[in-house]
């Protein structure tokens, strides 16, 4: 598959892929209360990336690295428009926390959170990689990423 044709992603994944989309699913509605137009949204970015893995999934997030995601992110926003490129990019950092949280990508991605971290210059890795990749986009034309 192609990393750029998300709308061409389709219900034939494999078994490990459906079912850490159901769980994804279950994680946005119950636990994060999002509307059922933001679970689709993000579900559908969860299933385009989760299908450039390689397999076996487990193996592939046991091991999934920073260069992975802004690979993947640098691939498919590529050509798109700036609000496509951002959404794209909330939904893979709701995605990376998720699967964080659920114990399938084991390096902690979060070590701080809130205001007074930042403020003390200690960036945690997910905000580090989400910045990075918000450079490279400004450098591929898509300035108004910044603005988030």
């Amino acid at each position: 598959m192609k990393v750029n044709e998300r709308d061409e992603v389709t219900a034939t994944v494999g078994d490990s892929v459906a079912a850490v989309l159901e769980s994804y699913r279950v994680f946005l509605v119950d636990e994060r209360g999002l509307a059922a137009e933001s679970v689709r949204c993000y579900l559908l970015d969860a299933r385009v990336f989760l299908t450039q893995l390689p397999d076996p999934l487990g193996v592939a997030l046991a091991g999934l690295s920073a260069g992975q995601v802004t690979g993947f992110v640098l691939g498919y926003c590529r050509g798109r428009n700036t609000w496509s490129a951002k959404a794209t990019v909330t939904g893979l950092r709701s995605l990376l926390r998720f699967l964080h949280v659920a114990g399938l990508v084991p390096v902690p991605l979060v070590q701080g959170s809130g205001h007074g971290a930042r403020q003390a210059g200690s960036l945690d890795r997910l905000t580090w990689l989400f910045v990075a990749m918000g450079r490279l986009l400004l450098v591929l034309g898509a300035p108004k990423l910044m603005s988030w």
